[in-house]
C-alpha cells in the first residue's frame, strides 16, 4: 500500500478552514486515540445527516463507504437541497492568484467530482 504525503500550504488551509467560520462556531475536541477521532468523524456524519434533512446547506461532509472491495473516505465540499428538492453538490476552489482556472485545471476537477 502506498503512503502519500501531502504538502498543505496556507492557501489550502484557509480553503478548508474559512467555510466553516461562515456557518458555525468550530468547537475544538481534544482525542487521545484513533478510536476518538473516528467516534467524531461519525458524529459529524450524524450531525451533518441531521442538517441536511432540516434544508440546511451542510459543509466538509464526509462521506465513506467500500468501493470495489476498498475502504475509502472523503469529504464533500458543500451539499444542499435546491427550490425543487433537488440535492447539489458543490465542489469549492481556494485559489492562490485571483484569475480563472486554466483548462487543464478544470479538467482535473471534473475528475475529482465525477462529471
Amino acid at each position: 500500500m502506498a503512503h502519500f504525503k501531502s504538502r498543505k500550504t496556507t492557501f489550502f488551509l484557509y480553503g478548508c478552514f474559512c467555510p466553516e467560520l461562515q456557518d458555525h462556531n468550530l468547537v475544538p475536541v481534544k482525542t487521545r486515540s484513533r478510536e476518538d477521532r473516528w467516534a467524531i468523524k461519525l458524529l459529524n456524519v450524524l450531525l451533518t445527516i441531521t442538517n441536511l434533512r432540516e434544508g440546511q446547506r451542510v459543509r466538509e461532509c464526509p462521506v465513506f463507504g467500500v468501493l470495489e472491495g476498498v475502504f475509502v473516505f472523503g469529504v464533500i465540499d458543500q451539499l444542499n437541497y435546491t427550490a425543487k428538492g433537488e440535492l447539489q453538490l458543490n465542489e469549492l476552489k481556494t485559489r492562490e492568484k485571483a484569475y480563472m482556472p486554466v483548462p487543464a485545471q478544470k479538467k482535473k476537477d471534473r475528475f475529482q467530482v465525477g462529471q
